[in-house]
């Protein structure tokens, strides 16, 4: 959908829109600095780890390009990029997108230093404009991505369930907002709407405790008139239960993810490992949609991916605008929902589906199908593409 986006970057200015505030509000911030860039993470006024890596890399873009001007030395650079970059990364830990975002920064950054001070060369801007350069490659990368991802599943979907009359289902948002642009899951999504007798129905969670579902597939998917239905997280086995009571039964669950494991395991928001099983048991589809750089192949499985566990307010209360019928104004308001005390609450961001419960995982260099004996060998199938 190219009427929305989570960013705009002109040269020398990043502006994200503050996911915080949708669907009620479009309200557009500035991000022009390190600092900016990891609250805006932070505090996921930007969110989806394709998204996060490109905001992190652009936000230390527009830092350099204000920070910066001609004279500066290549230690001032060299030294500026490492601290910078170091301190992004602390931001968020699951997404693996963030991590190598800023490894590849500070590739840059290494290897253009060397190179000026092995000629002698004490320009820092060179060094700049490369890492400029190199962030603005990563926006124009993940919308390329995003569009075969959504070829490549849209394809694979067709071929196993014929052209008309199924439904899918998705979870959390991994639309436009999640991205650079198009999105992963909902960019399978997408391509299936551009020919109506491919996608029967949309079933997206409210995503629970954050409601990105609610708040942001929704929206996305009703801004771009995509037939669908929001359920809870809680009613998808019934939903599915009833599917031979209707003519476009749901045939696959879509998903992105955070971080895929070498053997195929994937993190991805909480609730998605429950959806697996409810797909396993009703024996639909269940399709994991990640650019290449969200696997990270340094992890054997899923046990060693980093987990974020959030504050418990998040779950204890819930955000919003109030519903006024008697005013036209927009008010926000947070309200508790859980009871006032002392007692524990677990808030995991993210969950471990494992990989024999995963049917494919798709990304922009095509299609990996999981093994008859339930694994992936994700070295080998990449480096076949």
């Amino acid at each position: 959908m190219d009427s929305m986006s989570a960013l705009k970057w002109v040269r020398p200015n990043l502006k994200i829109i503050d996911q915080l505030l949708l669907p009620h509000e479009q309200v557009w911030i500035d991000v022009c600095s390190t600092e900016s860039a990891h609250k805006a993470i932070k505090t996921m006024q930007v969110r989806g780890a394709p998204a996060i890596g490109v905001v992190a890399a652009l936000g230390i873009a527009s830092d350099i390009l204000h920070t910066f001007s001609n004279g500066v030395s290549v230690s001032q650079v060299r030294e500026y990029l490492f601290e910078k970059t170091s301190y992004l990364s602390t931001s968020r830990p699951t997404a693996v997108n963030l991590f190598e975002a800023m490894d590849l920064l500070k590739k840059i950054v290494a290897e253009k230093s060397n190179e000026l001070e092995s000629n002698g060369i004490n320009d820092g801007m060179i060094i700049v404009e490369q890492v400029v350069k190199t962030a603005e490659s990563l926006l124009e990368r993940d919308l390329n991505d995003n569009k075969a991802i959504g070829k490549f599943g849209s394809e694979f979907l067709i071929e196993r369930h014929g052209e008309s009359g199924f439904s899918v289902l998705t979870h959390c948002n991994t639309g436009s907002l999640a991205t650079a642009g198009y999105g992963t899951a909902l960019g399978i999504i997408r391509s299936l709407h551009k020919n109506a007798k491919n996608l029967g129905h949309v079933y997206c969670t409210e995503t629970r405790p954050y409601n990105q579902g609610s708040r942001l597939t929704a929206y996305e998917l009703f801004v771009e008139k995509i037939d669908f239905s929001l359920v809870t997280d809680s009613m998808v086995s019934y939903l599915i239960s009833r599917n031979e009571e209707g003519s476009a039964p749901v045939k696959a669950i879509i998903v992105g993810a955070d971080r895929v494991a070498r053997n195929g395991d994937t993190a991805n928001k909480i609730g998605t490992f429950q959806l697996a099983l409810i797909a396993k048991h009703f024996g639909i589809d269940f399709i994991v949609a990640v650019p290449v750089t969200s696997i990270d192949l340094t992890l054997d499985n899923g046990s060693l991916i980093p987990i974020e566990y959030r504050n418990k307010d998040e779950v204890t209360t819930t955000s919003g605008v109030l519903v006024n019928q008697n005013s036209n104004k927009l008010e926000r308001a947070t309200v508790r929902t859980a009871p006032f005390g002392d007692y524990g609450v677990w808030n995991p961001s993210f969950d471990v589906t494992p990989a024999n419960l995963i049917t494919a995982i798709i990304t922009e260099k095509g299609t990996i199908k999981r093994h008859e004996n339930g694994t992936f060998d994700l070295i080998n199938s990449l480096a076949n593409f």
